[in-house]
């Protein structure tokens, strides 16, 4: 027989319910035995919907190494970021990163890039998942709200554009939505390893001159 866990403890990361004498018995979002609180589009318990806006953008600016692409303040929520791949390939040198402002990477620090996809990182209070770097569209989703602010950013090791888009509900109290925007169990782990040193940019076409006689 299964051991009964201490009254109180929370049923699970998604479910609204505390365990009482072994059983998940419903709770609102306020903890509170028989509440039917829920929290609304902004992830405030009991609130009307009307405390967030939502922020969208892009970024496509051509570079190497990491970058940032968007800064996303605390308290957001639903946070959805998508990078296509360049002219539709599979891998075309550009990667999505997320760190916090202390520089503590939760997925693709260290030019470390996860090839599998994983899901329910905790980054303090919300959840994290990632579609993994082999996919032709690299996904980032983050659910509940954010507790400090979170950094996206973009590892580039060719001289490709990146194709991030990104979505989210910020508090209307922030007035930092974006530092840039687009003008326009032990089983091992798949990744792949860049190089930090920065690819000798290609060389542009030479520039074709004329010469011009005539009087001094």
């Amino acid at each position: 027989l299964r051991e009964k866990v201490v009254d109180g403890t929370p049923c699970g990361p998604d479910i609204s319910g505390v365990c009482i004498q072994g059983r998940c018995q419903k709770t609102g979002c306020d903890n509170i035995l028989g509440s039917t609180a829920k929290r609304d589009k902004c992830g405030i318990c009991g609130g009307r919907g009307e405390s967030c806006s939502k922020v969208s953008g892009s970024y496509n600016k051509v570079g190497y190494g990491y970058r940032t692409a968007v800064e996303i303040p605390a308290g957001s929520t639903r946070i959805e970021v998508r990078q296509t791949a360049y002219n539709g390939q599979k891998a075309d040198g550009n990667y999505l990163a997320v760190r916090n402002k202390k520089g503590k990477y939760f997925i693709n620090g260290g030019y470390v890039i996860r090839m599998a996809a994983v899901e329910d990182i905790d980054i303090g209070g919300a959840v994290l998942s990632y579609s993994g770097s082999d996919t032709v569209e690299e996904r980032i989703s983050i659910r509940k709200r954010t507790q400090e602010d979170l950094i996206i950013e973009v590892i580039s090791s060719e001289y490709s554009p990146p194709q991030i888009k990104y979505s989210y509900l910020a508090p209307k109290s922030s007035t930092q939505f974006t530092s840039e925007q687009s003008q326009s169990g032990n089983s091992r782990v798949r990744t792949r390893m860049l190089t930090p040193q920065a690819p000798t940019r290609p060389t542009p076409a030479a520039v074709r001159t004329r010469w011009y006689t005539g009087s001094w």
